[in-house]
């Protein structure tokens, strides 16, 4: 029986011929091996979508305990992975949802509407405030000068978060 994550996947790849594309090349399944069999991975996040009342059919944006999944791309994106997060303004009325991995030289990239976005924030603030950055453009200015200076002063002060501006 498919689940959340397949609904997710049909959604985004039935809005372009780039997500049709996608969806016919798994790029899905080619990022999750990273983390070991990409079935698996797949099935642990259907699992948490589930747990947390999400059947995939509507938003745009699902935060769970380990992972957010967002509709633009599709983009998943490991929790315990990320240096930081950031939400914020881009155009037409859309926002942008910015997440900076550990490891990673370009971070992940999505839109949402303002409702998805406000409630994006919401669960992050309260289950993982120390990753949210309040200004995208300026930390990523400062990811892209020194990434490895910013990750080792995340993991450093131990909560992951971006490190005070200097």
């Amino acid at each position: 029986m498919p689940g959340p994550l397949d609904e997710i996947v049909k959604r985004a790849a039935s809005r372009t011929i780039a997500g049709r594309l996608w969806l016919r090349r798994g790029s899905l399944f080619a990022r999750l091996r990273r983390y070991g069999d990409a079935g698996a991975i797949a099935d642990g996040i259907d699992a948490e979508l589930t747990a947390s009342g999400v059947d995939g059919r509507t938003g745009e944006v699902w935060f769970t305990p380990s992972w957010i999944v967002g509709l633009d791309g599709p983009e998943v994106v490991r929790i315990a992975d990320l240096a930081a997060i950031g939400i914020g303004p881009a155009t037409a009325g859309r926002w942008r949802v910015v997440c900076w991995e550990q490891g990673a030289t370009a971070p992940h990239s999505f839109g949402v509407s303002l409702v998805e976005a406000k409630r994006l924030h919401a669960s992050l603030r309260e289950a993982a405030p120390h990753l949210l950055v309040s200004d995208i453009d300026a930390f990523g200015a400062r990811w892209d000068a020194d990434r490895l200076v910013v990750e080792a002063a995340a993991l450093a002060c131990g909560t992951r978060a971006h490190p005070p501006a200097a």
